[in-house]
């Protein structure tokens, strides 16, 4: 079967992740970038590579399957480009991945799909499991890990390596530390899901529940060296939700990089709590430069509300060490998280400003209540006790972090 795999064209206002790195982008604004397929993208750029759709096609090769991805989010297609290019390569089955905030334009799709082109449709992603009843008939779904699901129980042995062409070369991170990036960089996933709680994951409450998969790290070796090879790859990011799971499996890479990859450049997706120091000194040694680190808050009581797992003093500690041990680090952190007070908000943004003397950088967009999620969850009880709605009825589209959402939530945080 022809299966072509859908991360659509999703023009707004905003600019918004749903979820996870890797995974749906669910809006981009027509001039956030030029048209420049399959060429590297300049400084301070950020393009995130589809992951999931890729290792589907590469799952769905295995079972003898034809596949191509098309990425019309990133490569900036307009509607009208995005049709024709599905119509031209005359699938026999369109997969496309969806989010909350792109959920009501993604249905049309699918039905435009179907109806005017008479190809059979499926919907996968985060918004699955809290949407599928609003999935008209005749547009079939799959909730959860939909890789698993394609795949099997023991999918993860499938992964080789993700369904990549020429067009590698427009995916990078040079956006968060781009004076120090070789290029072109290479993104890698060597996990699948996160076992930690962060109450406000969508990927972590929607699709993995709380399981990981690890990839095996002769198919990650594999990968890697294959890019070097063939595009000339000089720097990788590792962009799981989580690199350092354990000290265990942090090693394994480690050793393996220092046996087949010495002389590239690393940079990872990490928690700063979840393996040792001398783990983080290896990963150093091993040519890791740089680290995003999920922090989300500085404030104590936030922290917990959350589930982080973490105590802010020893995060805080524990960043200054990563710092001086030569790492450049980016933290990601959040504002107006559910529940959290003008003043805890104010706590954070002290230490940031602190940390921004030394270098660090850092991220501070609104946090988001995303359906499905503990703390969508948490919200919806709330918006039912004082507006006798919730935003999902709606319109799905609100949680994109700006507009009626952002007002009930500052409502919220402030106890009205």
């Amino acid at each position: 079967m022809r299966i072509l795999l859908l991360n659509p064209a999703c023009y707004g206002e905003s600019w918004h992740i749903s979820g996870i790195s890797g995974c749906r982008w669910s809006s981009l604004s027509p001039n956030t970038i030029n048209k420049e397929p399959l060429k590297q993208q300049k400084d301070y750029y950020y393009a995130v590579f589809p992951f999931p759709l890729a290792f589907a096609s590469t799952i769905l090769k295995s079972q003898g399957h034809v596949t191509k991805v098309l990425d019309a989010l990133n490569l900036n297609l307009t509607y009208g480009e995005m049709y024709k290019q599905i119509e031209d390569w005359k699938p026999e089955k369109v997969i496309l991945e969806s989010s909350t905030v792109s959920f009501e334009q993604d249905i049309q799709i699918l039905e435009n799909i179907k109806e005017f082109m008479n190809i059979p449709v499926c919907m996968v992603g985060s918004v699955v499991r809290q949407k599928k009843g609003d999935i008209p008939k005749g547009i079939e779904y799959i909730e959860g890990n939909y890789l698993q699901t394609l795949g099997g129980e023991n999918y993860v042995d499938l992964l080789t390596m993700p369904d990549r062409d020429d067009s590698v070369l427009m995916y990078n991170d040079y956006h968060s530390f781009a004076h120090i990036i070789k290029k072109p960089q290479l993104q890698v996933w060597s996990s699948i899901g996160c076992k930690f709680n962060c109450s406000f994951c969508s990927w972590r409450w929607n699709v993995y529940d709380g399981r990981v998969a690890y990839r095996k790290i002769e198919h990650i070796r594999d990968e890697i060296k294959y890019a070097v090879d063939k595009w000339g790859i000089k720097s990788v990011l590792l962009d799981d939700d989580t690199v350092n799971m354990t000290d265990e499996r942090t090693k394994e890479l480690v050793k393996m990089i220092n046996k087949d990859l010495k002389g590239l450049q690393f940079s990872a997706m990490v928690r700063a709590d979840s393996c040792s120091l001398d783990t983080f000194k290896a990963m150093k040694d091993a040519g890791f430069v740089s680290l995003k680190v999920g922090v989300e808050t500085f404030s104590p009581s936030v922290l917990k509300k959350i589930g982080k797992g973490l105590e802010s003093a020893e995060l805080l500690e524990r960043i200054l060490k990563l710092w001086d041990m030569g790492y450049f680090m980016y933290l990601s952190t959040m504002s107006h998280i559910l529940g959290e007070t003008e003043q805890e908000r104010e706590e954070t943004n002290i230490v940031l400003k602190e940390l921004g003397t030394l270098g660090i950088k850092y991220q501070r967009p609104m946090c988001v209540p995303l359906p499905g999620t503990k703390m969508g969850k948490e919200f919806q009880e709330w918006e039912l006790r004082n507006y006798g709605d919730v935003i999902p009825d709606f319109d799905y589209g609100k949680y994109d972090g700006s507009g009626e959402l952002m007002k009930r939530i500052i409502k919220y945080s402030e106890g009205k």
